[in-house]
């Protein structure tokens, strides 16, 4: 077999571990290109803002929570692993969470089921710790589509470029009608006498003053064309971009209701849509509780998570059905 002069370069590995970032290269580029308009990267920081605010967990330090979050949005996992004071190794008696590795061995031990028997995280400050049983660490996943050996679906990270850019192509259809309908009035003069009388009449108008006297005679010396008015398409793209919201919020798992015509859906539509992004929501919801509720069995804590927009929404709704009473507010 011939020798090759260099090492070829191998297709990215898809792991859970590497996914966020690989994907993340990947879609920058590739899916969006350069169709991208000012608006595009607004869109973006929107989708990843509600990612990171879409869970709340009590029984957390605060960096904590958002540690877990930004392992699950970016790398569609996160570990957990616990701590026993060791003044030889430095080790605190703490739980840490960070990027799931396999440990000192090359060889990763895994019992029937493919979880691994042993890991390790390491910090941002280059601290590791390991963990060599498995009842002193946690793996938890974003989804209940992914396990341990296979990251059945790449993280959500990788879907916001598509969700931005159909957002950013919504916006714009909307905003390519709003200017087409700002053309104004266009008046053809027939000499330039004509046109100062016009201008300054059209200026008079502009200011706010109703009533304009001519010292000329202009008629039939100007022809005055209208634009065609596209009013309803412009009310159109608006309604589409707004629809384009709800349906990047259903693909996320964000309950919300269409805003477009509500007037004209019926009961079991409006219950259709808000199915959808409950079912999605609740996907995550319950990753999310699984790694929580083995958190507090191993580890003794009390921690809890919850789909915290789902719960300030209905707790809005409760709030204004509930018009007995005025809310008196703490002194």
């Amino acid at each position: 077999m011939k020798k090759l002069p260099f090492i070829p370069v191998q297709p990215p590995e898809m792991t859970a571990e590497l996914a966020g970032q690989q994907y993340k290269m990947m879609f920058n580029d590739a899916v969006c290109g350069e169709n991208k308009t000012k608006y595009y990267r607004i869109f973006h920081n929107m989708i990843t803002r509600l990612l990171y605010s879409n869970f709340k967990y009590t029984g957390l330090k605060p960096y904590e929570s958002k540690m877990i979050e930004y392992y699950l949005i970016n790398e569609g996992r996160i570990t957990a692993i616990r701590t026993h004071f060791d003044i030889e190794r430095n080790t605190p008696d703490n739980i840490f969470y960070g990027r799931f590795s396999s440990g000192e061995s090359t060889n990763e031990l895994i019992d029937f089921y493919g979880n691994p028997l042993t890991a390790s995280i390491t910090g941002y400050n280059g601290i590791r710790y390991e963990a060599n049983s498995q009842d002193d660490f946690v793996i938890g996943f974003d989804t209940m589509a992914n396990i341990y050996q296979q990251g059945v679906i790449p993280p959500i990270i990788t879907y916001i470029d598509n969700l931005a850019n159909i957002l950013d192509n919504a916006f714009s259809a909307w905003q390519t009608a709003v200017e087409t309908r700002k053309i104004g009035m266009v008046v053809t003069c027939k000499n330039q006498r004509v046109a100062n009388i016009m201008k300054d009449t059209i200026t008079q108008l502009a200011n706010g003053n109703p009533f304009v006297v001519l010292t000329g005679d202009i008629d039939g010396d100007i022809n005055i064309t209208f634009p065609t008015n596209n009013s309803a398409a412009i009310g159109d793209f608006h309604g589409n971009f707004i629809n384009a919201w709800s349906t990047v919020l259903d693909i996320l798992g964000l309950e919300n209701s269409p805003q477009n015509k509500k007037e004209r859906l019926i009961k079991s539509e409006a219950d259709n849509n808000r199915n959808l992004s409950c079912y999605i929501g609740a996907d995550r919801l319950y990753a999310r509780e699984i790694f929580v509720n083995e958190l507090n069995e191993k580890f003794g804590t009390n921690i809890k998570v919850e789909n915290y927009l789902a719960t300030m929404k209905a707790t809005e709704s409760e709030d204004n059905n509930d018009k007995s009473e005025p809310r008196i507010l703490p002194e």
